[in-house]
C-alpha cells in the first residue's frame, strides 16, 4: 500500500470562526457589528487558494483522487470561421502552342498600343490627359516586367520538374542495374539450375518424328474402321437374302417358330425334343443377365449402365433382339 500523503488540515482555522458564528447567532448585537463579524468569519474560514477546501478524510486507494495531480486548465480552441466562396482557377498564361510568342520582341508593344495622339507626337491637351499618359507608361512597364517574371518562374518550374524526373529515372535505373546483394546471394534457393525458373516454351526436337508416328497411327485406325465397315456391309448384303420384307413372310415365320411341332421337328442326333431344354441350347440365366446389366453391354460402356434405364428402353431393346432373330439380320 502506498504511503499516506500529508495533507493540509483546516482544523486550526475553523475553530477561530466558530465562536464568532455562535456569538453572532446567540447574542443580540447591532446589524453593523454582526455584518462585520460574518465577514471576518468568512475571511478566516476560506484559505488563500484557488482550489476548494476538502475535508480531512482518508481517500481509498481505488479512488482517482488518491494521488493528487495538477489539473490542467481547460483549453479553448480559437477556430477560424469557414470562408465562403472559392478562389478562381488560375489561368494558363503561357499555353503550350502560343506561349513562346509572348516572349518575342514586339509582343508588349502590340499588346499595349499607344493612342493616336501619342503616335502622332502631339502634346497632352490637359493635365488629366498627361496623367493618363504617365499611368499608361507605368502600366506598360509593369506589364512587361510582370510578363518577364512569370516566364522566368514558369521556366524555373519546368526545369525543376525535368530535373526531378531525370534524377528519379537515374535512381531507378541505378537500382535496377546494381549487383545483387550479398545476403540475397547467400539466401537464394538452390533447388535446381536456373533453367528451372524459365517459363519459355521450347520447341520439341522430336516434333516431326512424333507427327509422323501420329499420322501413321491415324491412318491405321482409319483403315481398320473402313475394313470393319466394309465387312459389316458385306455381312448385311449376305444376310439380306433372309430378311422378312412383307407381312406374309412374317406370319409364316411366326407360325413356324411358335407352332406345336416346332420342337419335335428338331429331333435327330439329340433325340426327341419336346421343349427348349432338349435342344441343347441353354437359355440365358439370371447371373448372365445381372452381369450383362452391370457390365453395360447393352450400349452403355459405364458400369451399371442399364440399372437406371426405363422400362420403355428395356422393352425396345428386347423388341430389337426379337426382330433381329426373326429377320436374320442386324438392325
Amino acid at each position: 500500500m502506498p504511503p499516506h500523503l500529508p495533507r493540509a488540515a483546516l482544523s486550526g482555522i475553523l475553530p477561530s470562526s466558530k465562536p464568532c458564528l455562535r456569538a453572532s447567532s446567540s447574542a443580540t448585537v447591532p446589524a453593523s457589528i454582526s455584518w462585520s463579524t460574518r465577514r471576518q468569519s468568512r475571511t478566516a474560514a476560506s484559505p488563500f487558494s484557488t482550489t476548494a477546501p476538502t475535508a480531512d478524510a482518508p481517500v481509498p486507494p481505488e479512488s482517482p483522487k488518491f494521488i493528487r495531480l495538477p489539473v490542467p486548465p481547460q483549453t479553448i480552441d480559437d477556430r477560424e470561421a469557414p470562408l465562403r466562396g472559392h478562389l478562381p482557377v488560375p489561368r494558363d498564361i503561357f499555353p503550350k502552342r502560343e506561349g513562346q510568342l509572348k516572349m518575342k520582341p514586339g509582343y508588349v508593344e502590340a499588346a499595349t498600343q499607344f493612342s493616336k495622339a501619342e503616335k502622332a507626337g502631339l502634346p497632352p491637351k490637359s493635365e488629366s490627359e498627361a496623367q493618363h499618359r504617365i499611368e499608361a507608361a507605368v502600366r506598360r512597364e509593369a506589364f512587361a516586367a510582370g510578363l518577364k517574371g512569370l516566364w522566368k518562374r514558369k521556366d524555373a518550374q519546368v526545369r525543376q520538374a525535368k530535373a526531378r524526373t531525370s534524377a528519379r529515372i537515374a535512381i531507378n535505373k541505378k537500382a535496377s542495374m546494381k549487383p545483387e546483394r550479398r545476403d540475397e546471394i547467400l539466401t537464394r534457393s538452390t533447388f535446381g539450375p536456373p533453367s528451372v525458373l524459365s517459363t519459355a516454351v521450347e520447341l520439341d526436337p522430336l516434333r516431326f518424328k512424333r507427327a509422323e508416328q501420329a499420322r501413321k497411327q491415324h491412318e491405321a485406325i482409319t483403315a481398320a474402321k473402313a475394313d470393319a465397315r466394309r465387312d459389316a456391309l458385306t455381312q448385311l448384303y449376305v444376310s439380306a437374302g433372309d430378311f422378312i420384307v412383307d407381312e406374309q413372310e412374317l406370319e409364316e415365320r411366326i407360325n413356324k417358330i411358335f407352332s406345336s411341332e416346332a420342337f419335335p421337328s428338331l429331333s435327330g442326333k439329340l433325340g426327341n425334343t419336346n421343349s427348349i431344354w432338349d435342344t441343347g441350347v441353354v437359355p440365358i440365366s439370371v447371373s448372365e443377365v445381372r452381369a450383362e446389366m452391370f457390365s453395360g453391354s447393352l450400349g452403355d460402356d459405364s458400369i451399371g449402365g442399364t440399372w437406371h434405364r426405363s422400362e420403355a428402353h428395356k422393352t425396345a431393346e428386347r423388341q430389337k433382339k426379337v426382330a433381329e432373330e426373326l429377320t436374320g439380320g442386324k438392325l
